[in-house]
């Protein structure tokens, strides 16, 4: 039996981006960091994000994100590491816990 490719498998629609947003985490050395990057994707479950640091499955993460006039305090922890093309990784990021700050 052969698995149509083309079925969504996720729960929650998700919203694509480029969608602006702080990250704070800690790579797999341990060394905190922020970035200022764009998230691929985003859901009422996760989020989806790709960066030239690599974090370890089961990392935490924290997230500032601008979307639609809102800002939405979020954090999470790594599913799954993905890498990418010029030594990149992508990350699957399931939330946690997440809040409106504030909306217009």
């Amino acid at each position: 039996m052969f698995r149509d490719e083309t079925v969504e498998r996720r729960s929650k629609p998700r919203i694509y981006g480029p969608i602006p947003a702080m990250l704070h985490c800690r790579d797999t050395s341990g060394e905190s960091f922020e970035i200022e990057t764009e998230l691929d994707n985003l859901s009422a479950g996760g989020l989806y994000v790709r960066m030239e640091r690599r974090l370890d499955v089961a990392a935490s993460l924290f997230a500032l994100i601008r979307f639609a006039g809102m800002e939405i305090e979020a954090t999470g922890v790594v599913k799954r590491v993905d890498s990418q093309p010029k030594g990149s990784f992508g990350f699957g990021v399931a939330f946690e816990n997440y809040r409106i700050l504030s909306s217009q």
